[in-house]
């Protein structure tokens, strides 16, 4: 005999309203106020604005990021003083700003160099701000950041900011050099035999791929 029970149709429960979780009907809110809420801005994940809108801002127009304490221009020069350097003194004044043996005497500077103590100081220091929040850092403060210290250069060169850029090492900015010439077949290029081996490895790279003569004297 059949049954006249009437059934209620199967619903997936994937279909099934469900209620919010708890911790999502809370307000987001975040962790530091210092993060801006803009969405993202330059390349990919960065909030702050591109490095070529900032270094086209004019001076007049232009106002510079508040630095982490201890890392802005006048703390850098404090530190320097505290290791024994005399302003406006320079050559062997500057020794205490190394912390070199004495026992070596470097007669040239052509291979590798060591980095001042007020440079490893204030490295220490960034490198704190930055483990402080990592994604306050990389993605609202280093634009800013290098910005700045660009625009600094630029005024000290006396160049346009947007000319300017920071290289990795010697070798980067020669070969950026180098291969920036409008050379042509048939162009004729001269350097002395004292020259440093990379320059003479990219001099013949760059001759080799225009078609010109590469003559060392």
């Amino acid at each position: 005999m059949a049954s006249t029970r009437s059934r209620t149709p199967h619903t997936p429960s994937t279909l099934l309203p469900r209620a919010r979780p708890r911790f999502l009907r809370r307000p987001i809110r975040l962790v530091d106020d210092r993060i801006s809420r803009r969405g993202y801005v330059a390349m990919g994940s960065f909030h702050s604005d591109s490095m070529a809108s900032l270094l086209a801002v004019p001076d007049d127009a232009y106002t510079a990021p508040s630095f982490p304490p201890g890392c802005d221009a006048h703390s850098i020069c404090e530190e320097a003083l505290a290791f024994g350097w005399q302003s406006g003194h320079f050559g062997a004044a500057l020794r205490p700003l190394f912390r070199l043996s004495p026992e070596w005497l470097f007669l040239n500077h052509g291979a590798f160099g060591a980095a001042s103590a007020v440079a490893l100081t204030g490295l220490r220091k960034w490198q704190a701000h930055m483990e402080e929040q990592p994604l306050r850092f990389i993605d609202r403060e280093l634009f800013p950041f290098i910005a700045d210290v660009l625009r600094e250069l630029a005024a000290l060169v006396r160049a346009p900011a947007t000319s300017c850029s920071f290289i990795p090492h010697a070798t980067f900015g020669l070969n950026s050099v180098i291969r920036s010439w409008p050379l042509h077949a048939g162009d004729v290029v001269v350097a002395l035999d004292v020259a440093y081996g990379s320059v003479k490895t990219m001099l013949q790279e760059a001759c080799r791929a225009a078609g010109a003569e590469l003559v060392i004297i």
